[in-house]
């Protein structure tokens, strides 16, 4: 779900024609796992190919979670920051979790949806993402959903997407780095 979106970010920033891949990797199953040094350093030290790593995680309504991310980027770049110079690791969360972001694409909301709303809410997957995925009779496509409405909030990316999601130009500008 995350990649259409990525990849308009990327364009958006001028470079249309790099690749994404994301990783599926066992090891990143849930929050603890997915921020562990030792499990992060390991995929990084098995996928030297590649020249940006970015790891989203979902908010959750946990307070400390961007200063955790943070530190992780930090860590990466001490680790390997002099022996691979062209390699980048960004660590961001989206608010609340990244089927908001997949909303933000979304042009045809329920008209009684406010936008701040939907980003304060504790479960937005339960209180808005579910039913705009039953609303829109997407619960058989693939990923619930999920596909489908990355699809559409790539192409909406520029125009409405990273204005309603600040933490995707908290991105952008470590792309830009």
């Amino acid at each position: 779900m995350i990649i259409p979106i990525v990849k308009a970010m990327l364009t958006h920033l001028g470079k249309p024609t790099a690749k994404v891949q994301a990783s599926y990797d066992s090891r990143l199953r849930g929050f603890s796992a997915a921020t562990d040094w030792t499990v992060l350093k390991q995929i990084v030290e098995e996928n030297t190919l590649y020249d940006v790593y970015l790891l989203c995680v979902d908010r959750d309504a946990k307070e400390g979670r961007k200063v955790g991310l943070d530190n992780l980027e930090r860590r990466f770049a001490e680790e390997f920051g002099g022996l691979h110079k062209t390699k980048l690791f960004i660590a961001e969360h989206a608010w609340q979790e990244i089927e908001v972001w997949l909303l933000a694409g979304c042009t045809d909301l329920p008209q009684n949806w406010k936008w701040s709303e939907v980003r304060a809410e504790e479960h937005p997957k339960e209180m808005y993402f579910d039913k705009y995925v039953t609303l829109m009779k997407l619960d058989d496509t693939p990923g619930r959903g999920r596909m489908p409405l990355g699809k559409r909030a790539g192409v909406q990316y520029a125009n409405r997407l990273r204005s309603l999601s600040p933490e995707l130009q908290d991105i952008e500008a470590k792309l830009a780095i």
